[in-house]
């Protein structure tokens, strides 16, 4: 577990490079619930253009959509709609039916898309996503205007599988589209790919299996099992009323060309095919320029001059330049993952969709709920613990509203409402008792829930959380340190600002230089996303309006734990809150520590909230 957490992943640092691509294009990551059992990630525009037509494109099996249209986003993005989709069990898209089959996979996008409220669309699907992009357009002729078909042998029979696996002297057809070794891999590129590199490392290559193959390894081969092509030695093929076009590459090993021609043949009576010289199974990846060009064509796009060269430069730069940021929080995915934990999004109610972690197999383990505070969602915050406390406890980590991926349409922006929707989570989750710990404004929203639901929460800690705080103290801190308003300091928006506020937090330990670069990198990751929202969130927060301080005491057992040194709460804030927060309440100093004791001394903290919460000394 450490060192699938904790080794550098030029895997992950390059999928962080992807997702920056589809971001800089004006798609956004979202999940949503299509029904009780499903729950599927995709991308979507950021704000869909009431002119321009809805492209859907599906991914095939070597990985979630980022990796296989990463080429065609930005070119694309200025012609359509995009809505590009993580098909079930790839990304962050699962389910608990167990039907795998690709007819599936198409019906579950048919009700994103209706849910998305998408009426009218054009599909493209590659390898794998090209069988369940035909059954889309088989399903709802009225829906799908066009569809593009690449690299995809809906005409494969047994037999062709059969002499498949013969010419790659493999024996499962698993072997080549899901890998488990490095030897297999290594196979299934050389067959993919004619231009091959002679050399690839071992640590590259078991990087690559451990980030693409091995998440969900036995749902995808249950896939694999459930896929209808390739089963079969007589054909049933529908015809399709739609134009369809098909790209295939000439150079194909896994799906010939033949296999190209004969499916003109089967598939409609409008249907055209071009060929990529040069190219094998994904031609989008090996001449993306040629296949955006042909794509065009087909959807008979005029050019769309960008009148804003600015914006060019900032696209170009922000999907191309090597973010440390971005970097670093995947490598805290890999931490979130290797404790055990899994990525889900749930709708609680018609407004708001909720990003939480949480055990990937049910636990018996006591519940404990981590609240994060402003400066970044659940990853960047909690990171320290986890590996620590997961052993002793089933930890649910959401992300708050506007930080990280939970999102609302109300207009409410107040802590209490952030406290009610994580009620209503863990109330759909069936979590009915558990203890809640809050850092910083996570401590205003724990403090709340466990206002509100006395007979649900046990224990409460909340760390470096002045609740008590009065108006008169935050412009007496906006003094002090020189700032102007108190969003300079939660949600700084320059270099300096970001600067003075890491100064302000790491006392005395900072370093005495960190590059431009970094600064910008830092706000472009972890400030810029739902800025407008956060900002909303900091004027929408009841602590620090007012002079008088109205607080009901909590009837739970509460600990309160504070760094000595914490310059944006001081250490008396901690002092006065526990005479001020219930009978039952302890406090407990960290030395030299600041605002984050969490990340500063992470042992100690660790051993402190273990100790409070299972009532014993650490073992």
């Amino acid at each position: 577990m450490a060192t699938s957490s904790s080794w550098f992943s030029l895997v992950s640092l390059f999928e962080s490079h992807l997702r920056n691509t589809f971001t800089s294009s004006g798609l956004s990551s979202q999940s949503i619930d299509i029904d009780s059992d499903t729950t599927l990630h995709f991308w979507s525009p950021k704000h869909p253009s009431l002119t321009l037509p809805s492209l859907v494109l599906l991914h095939g099996f070597g990985g979630n959509s980022v990796w296989q249209w990463s080429s065609q986003v930005q070119c694309l993005s200025t012609h359509f709609n995009l809505y590009v989709p993580d098909l079930i069990f790839f990304g962050e898209s699962f389910t608990t039916s167990l039907e795998r089959s690709e007819i599936f996979q198409a019906v579950s996008v048919g009700k994103l898309l209706e849910l998305l409220g998408v009426t009218r669309y054009s599909v493209i699907g590659t390898s794998y996503g090209g069988f369940v992009a035909y059954h889309m357009a088989r399903l709802w002729p009225e829906r799908v205007e066009k569809i593009v078909i690449v690299n995809s042998a809906l005409n494969l029979t047994s037999k062709d599988t059969e002499e498949l696996l013969k010419k790659a002297k493999i024996e499962k057809i698993e072997s080549l589209f899901l890998p488990s070794s490095s030897a297999e891999l290594l196979a299934c590129f050389r067959l993919m790919h004619k231009r091959f590199p002679i050399y690839i490392p071992e640590f590259l290559l078991n990087d690559i299996l451990n980030i693409l193959c091995n998440e969900n390894r036995k749902e995808k081969l249950e896939l694999l099992k459930g896929t209808i092509v390739g089963q079969e030695d007589i054909l049933s093929i529908s015809h399709l009323h739609q134009e369809v076009l098909i790209i295939w590459g000439e150079d194909d090993p896994i799906f010939s060309l033949e296999k190209g021609y004969e499916l003109k043949e089967l598939i409609g009576d409008k249907v055209s095919m071009e060929v990529m010289p040069k190219t094998s199974h994904t031609p989008q990846n090996e001449n993306p320029k040629l296949f955006n060009e042909i794509v065009k064509k087909f959807f008979d796009t005029k050019v769309i001059k960008n009148t804003n060269p600015q914006q060019e430069v900032i696209m170009a730069t922000s999907s191309s330049c090597f973010s440390l940021v971005s970097w670093y929080e995947s490598h805290l995915r890999n931490t979130f993952t290797s404790a055990g934990l899994s990525s889900k999004s749930i709708n609680i109610d018609a407004d708001t969709t909720m990003h939480y972690w949480s055990p990937k197999h049910p636990l018996t383990l006591p519940p404990l709920v981590l609240i994060h505070g402003f400066g970044g969602s659940s990853l960047w915050q909690w990171s320290k613990q986890l590996q620590y406390l997961c052993s002793h406890f089933t930890l649910y980590l959401p992300d708050l509203i506007f930080i990280g991926k939970s999102v609302t349409n109300s207009s409410d922006r107040s802590e209490v409402f952030q406290a009610v929707s994580l009620g209503k989570l863990f109330e759909l989750l069936g979590v009915t008792r558990y203890s809640v710990m809050g850092t910083s404004y996570g401590g205003f929203v724990a403090y709340h829930m466990a206002r509100l639901w006395p007979d649900r929460v046990e224990k409460v800690i909340i760390a470096s959380s002045a609740i008590n705080m009065r108006q008169k103290e935050v412009e007496e801190l906006l003094k002090k340190e020189k700032i102007e308003k108190i969003e300079d300091v939660f949600m700084p928006s320059s270099p300096d600002e970001l600067l003075t506020l890491i100064r302000l937090m790491h006392k005395p330990r900072f370093p005495i230089y960190i590059p431009n670069f970094l600064l910008n990198d830092f706000l472009n990751v972890l400030c810029n996303e739902n800025r407008k929202e956060r900002l909303e969130l900091l004027k929408g927060t009841t602590v620090g309006k007012e002079d008088i301080i109205s607080l009901p005491p909590l009837q739970q057992e509460v600990l309160i734990v504070w760094g000595e040194d914490d310059p944006i709460f001081p250490l008396e804030k901690g002092y006065e809150l526990k005479e001020l927060i219930g009978d039952n309440v302890r406090i407990e100093v960290m030395p030299k520590t600041s605002h984050m004791p969490q990340i500063e001394n992470p042992k100690v903290f660790n051993d402190i909230v273990k100790k409070f919460l299972l009532g014993r000394s650490p073992s």
